[in-house]
């Protein structure tokens, strides 16, 4: 046989039509059953049901009150105008009785049939009723049993049919699955397809099958015709013939996973639909189905050699459906396999994967199938009917439109998102919900779905109308008794949120879609003691913030709650300025052990509401809601019996990373206030214990009194602040600044670790006081401090007084070449100074300065960069600069405030700067006087109360900045080489 192109066939006129009629029983019945009725045209074209002379080809449109059976292969019609869901079709002077709902019958390329009588007013309404009644709900039982004198049709289930059908013996054909023996006639659609049966002395019979499902086979409903028929064994032939052209044009492509489902509490089960998207015949090589799952792990293979005659073929646009269920036809496919429908992983049927992501089939009482091509749930083409609230077609290609709703499908863009609710799983138990409003005209619901974390949750199966300015409740849980519009899905959260979750909002049929992504480093702080107790208000054009009092239902409202599902409106509280007035950035030590606990307190007026935001160095923004009648606000990282029960949890991370600065507005002036906040390098001491943020020049003081909830640490959140003492010194002055009045008159020392003496201060008033002149037995030169110790206010702190000599100003304790350390020292003093009579002191040795060429005579050396000294001078003079560096050195890097004019100087040995500098050592400058050595300046002052030391990298140097004393390490700046 030649072969033809699948072009070709849908043109041609298909000579193995089966078209069949019996218009009356006589005595020689067999004879004229196989010489006048009996004649096989198959037609290969889009046929014109408006013209049924080309319809029925060769055989006469006359039609008769007997049936006249016409089967088809290989064709497909022109569609009506009018789209009808019904196997009935009436036309000018007949009807038909299909195989399809006619629309799919019009589009079925593979195995079809249907039934014509003349039109006959009395059998017409009959088969209307019967057919009615095979699509309606079990419950609706209306037994019938009606026919001419050569056929019969009667209504009954699936057990009663067992029953009383002639089944005792083996009949002479059956195609059933759209099977005849061994010749499979393929088809386009994987749905419930009817069975033709022939049993002895040609009598056929045909069992149309209910489309709605039963929970069990036996109650299944069917439609039973039987009629006098001739042998199919032609029909047979013609099948093969025609699947050998298909087969011989085909292409050797894969089928697409188009749609899935498997819940085991739903009447449809579990099934796979793959299809064939192109208008090409495919001949895909199936061996198996494989599934393995998203993160690697065993799969499951099931062995698909007895079924693969069914998928040799797939026909342009055809649907295979694999299934455990029988009540859905299609192939049988173990439930261990079927089971991991829904689940993350990845699916063989062929030679490609196919994805399979995380769904939710069942949401609340709706069932979902996941469709990789959708439209709105209410207009999708349902072949399938269940007693179950159900989208999804398996069989039908997805996105098949059918029903014309009366309401337009809801838009992204009119939909806007208003308030949002984390939950409460305590008593009350609130449920967690998305609150949204129509702002657009009326609209189907059903149209859209909203996805969350990757899951995706349609909103409605059916058709469910919200009405202009219409505000429903998306929530996991029914709210019953508050009137309110909800609708049910099994969405969840993440346990501790600060923002609302990010979620996709699209239309299933155009794609439409709206984002919310959560702005990063935006945190709303809701949660207090574990319980979210405002709910998030939000739009798509601004920030969410906490649900305030305005609006907030006044029930919930009476137990601490604020939110208001199902009302909206304009949010208009006010925003309210604070004092930071306590922080704890480091973790607290409770009962003998150290707990990652960071906690800030905030003061408010206690009258004042409102919200309160305040930012971080870090790009952070926090914002949360103050309630009224409470003076501090805490913000905690965790839950601990330390903090009130009224405490706000904050992000664990948001107080670890340091330094921090934090910008807020004043309570007192409305203005910015910009807190900078380093306190782990100003006391590191003081690791258990939060500070009071002061104005300046004082920064911050420590918590006098301890809560007495927290034993071991000196913390009182929650509770009013008792700051410890700070003392300032008012630059070039012999004056002393405190932050609260105090006594210091009898708590001050002068001096160094070679003397100190004690003094006596003048008060000049509570927080002022003053030193009338230093002591005559401190040399000129000599580095003085000034120590201040008093133990009842956790009072210890050092100043520099007196610092009239030579000055270190950079220190390059780790090179990325070793050995290559300097020391860089300048001469502060109005005198000039003998560089040999001073000393350099790292922690464990010292050594005595002298000029480069006096330990190395023959060299002249120079930088990294050329730089160029005076290497050979022991005197430096007033504001003159030396580098003291390594002996072991060469080349050095230096900055650029280098210069020639530089003395360049080394040590008389190797003990100190010859052994290299740690990147924490202190570092001494000493000067030799008769047998006395005198401290003149210092890196770190390991002898004073402000003892510190700043760590670097390789590569990295201290810089001492202009007018800075160095007694803190924010008075160096850090440089890389």
């Amino acid at each position: 046989m030649p072969k033809k192109s699948y072009n070709q066939l849908k043109t041609k006129k298909n000579p193995n039509q089966v078209k069949y009629s019996h218009s009356h029983l006589s005595v020689k019945r067999e004879y004229l059953f196989h010489t006048f009725f009996f004649v096989i045209v198959f037609v290969f074209c889009f046929c014109k049901q408006s013209d049924n002379s080309n319809f029925f080809g060769l055989v006469s449109d006359v039609y008769t009150d007997s049936p006249r059976f016409e089967f088809s292969y290989g064709e497909t019609s022109d569609p009506n105008s009018e789209v009808l869901d019904s196997l009935y079709q009436s036309f000018g002077d007949h009807y038909c009785i299909h195989s399809l709902p006619n629309f799919l019958y019009q589009n079925e390329l593979g195995g079809k049939f249907r039934i014509c009588f003349k039109k006959n007013e009395v059998w017409e309404k009959e088969w209307k009723v019967a057919l009615e009644n095979l699509d309606g709900p079990l419950n609706f039982s209306h037994s019938q049993s009606f026919g001419g004198k050569d056929w019969q049709v009667r209504t009954l289930n699936f057990s009663q049919w067992l029953k009383t059908n002639p089944a005792k013996k083996e009949p002479v054909y059956v195609w059933k699955s759209q099977k005849f023996l061994d010749s499979i006639s393929f088809q386009t659609f994987g749905t419930i397809h009817p069975e033709i049966i022939q049993w002895e002395g040609n009598q056929c019979e045909i069992l149309l099958f209910s489309r709605f499902l039963p929970n069990v086979i036996s109650q299944k409903k069917l439609l039973s015709f039987t009629f006098f028929c001739p042998d199919f064994e032609p029909i047979q032939n013609q099948l093969n013939e025609q699947n050998q052209t298909w087969l011989d044009e085909c292409l050797p492509e894969d089928m697409i996973l188009s749609e899935t489902y498997r819940y085991a509490d739903s009447t449809l089960s579990r099934y796979m639909e793959w299809s064939n998207p192109t208008d090409r015949i495919i001949c895909p090589n199936i061996e198996s189905l494989e599934w393995v799952p998203e993160e690697g792990g065993v799969g499951i293979r099931y062995d698909l050699q007895k079924d693969v005659s069914r998928l040799k073929i797939i026909l342009p646009k055809a649907s295979v459906i694999l299934t455990d269920n029988p009540l859905l036809g299609g192939l049988s496919i173990p439930t261990d396999i079927l089971s991991q429908v829904g689940k993350p992983g990845r699916f063989r049927l062929g030679k490609d994967w196919n994805p399979e992501l995380n769904y939710t089939f069942k949401q609340n009482e709706e069932y979902f199938a996941n469709q990789r091509k959708t439209v709105s749930c209410n207009n999708l083409y349902q072949y399938i009917q269940t007693k179950e609230m159900f989208c999804g077609n398996p069989g039908v290609p997805n996105g098949t439109e059918f029903i014309a709703t009366s309401y337009p499908g809801c838009k992204v863009e009119d939909i806007d998102f208003t308030e949002f609710y984390p939950g409460n799983s305590e008593n009350p138990k609130i449920p967690s919900f998305f609150e949204f409003q129509n702002i657009g005209y009326d609209c189907d619901l059903s149209n859209l779905e909203i996805t969350i974390s990757d899951t995706v949750y349609p909103l409605s199966a059916k058709e469910r109308i919200i009405l202009q300015n219409e505000i429903y409740v998306f929530t996991t849980d029914l709210w019953t008794g508050w009137g309110l519009q909800t609708i049910q899905k099994p969405y969840s959260v993440p346990g501790k949120l600060f923002n609302i979750p990010p979620f996709l909002l699209s239309e299933r049929k155009l794609g439409a879609y709206y984002h919310f992504l959560p702005k990063q480093n935006y945190f709303i702080l809701s949660n207090r003691n574990q319980i979210y107790s405002h709910s998030f208000l939000f739009g798509k054009n601004s920030l969410p913030v906490p649900h305030s009092n305005l609006n907030a239902n006044l029930t919930m409202l009476d137990r601490g709650f604020y939110l208001s599902p199902g009302v909206t409106g304009e949010n208009q509280t006010p925003w309210l300025g604070s004092n930071l007035a306590e922080i704890l950035f480091s973790q607290i030590r409770l009962l003998g052990a150290n707990f990652s606990y960071q906690f800030m307190d905030w003061e408010f007026l206690p009258a004042s509401e409102g919200y309160f935001q305040f930012l971080t160095s870090h790009d952070q923004t926090f914002v949360f809601w103050k309630k009224k009648g409470i003076q501090f606000e805490t913000l905690v990282t965790n839950s601990s019996p330390c903090f009130p029960t009224s405490s706000l949890l904050l992000p664990s991370f948001a107080l670890i990373t340091m330094p921090m600065n934090l910008q807020y507005s004043s309570q007192l002036t409305g203005g910015e206030v910009t807190f900078f906040g380093s306190v782990d390098k100003i006391y590191p001491q003081l690791k258990y214990t939060s500070f009071i943020p002061n104005e300046d020049p004082f920064l911050h003081s420590f918590q006098l009194e301890p809560s007495p909830n927290c034993p071991e640490s000196n913390i009182a959140p929650g509770l009013m602040k008792v700051p410890s003492l700070e003392v300032y010194k008012i630059p070039n002055e012999l004056k002393f600044q405190t932050n609260i009045q105090t006594d210091l008159t009898n708590s001050f020392q002068l001096g160094n670790h070679r003397l100190k003496e004690t003094k006596t201060l003048e008060k000049v008033n509570d927080f002022l006081f003053q030193l009338t002149d230093i002591s005559e037995n401190f040399y000129p030169e000599e580095l003085v401090y000034s120590y201040f110790y008093k133990p009842s206010e956790k009072l210890q702190k050092s100043f520099i007084h007196q610092n009239l000599d030579l000055k270190i100003e950079a220190i390059f304790p780790n090179p990325q070449t070793s050995q290559n350390e300097w020391v860089y020292v300048c001469n502060r003093s109005i005198q000039i100074r003998k560089v040999s009579d001073y000393l350099i002191e790292d922690e464990t040795s010292s050594d005595r300065l002298v000029p480069y060429q006096n330990r190395f005579p023959d060299l002249s050396p120079r930088g990294k960069n050329g730089e160029q000294f005076l290497y050979n001078v022991d005197e430096i003079l007033p504001n003159q600069c030396m580098w003291i560096v390594d002996p072991d050195g060469g080349e050095w890097f230096f900055p650029l405030f280098q210069t020639s004019n530089d003395l360049l100087v080394t040590i008389s040995s190797t003990q100190t700067i010859g052994n290299g500098i740690s990147a924490l050592e202190s570092i001494q400058l000493k000067k030799q006087i008769g047998q006395l050595q005198i401290l003149v300046s210092s890196f770190g002052h390991p002898e004073s109360y402000s003892s510190f030391k700043i760590p670097t990298a390789t590569g990295e140097f201290l810089w001492l900045k202009l007018g800075k004393t160095g007694t803190h390490p924010n008075d160096f700046e850090i440089y890389s080489e």
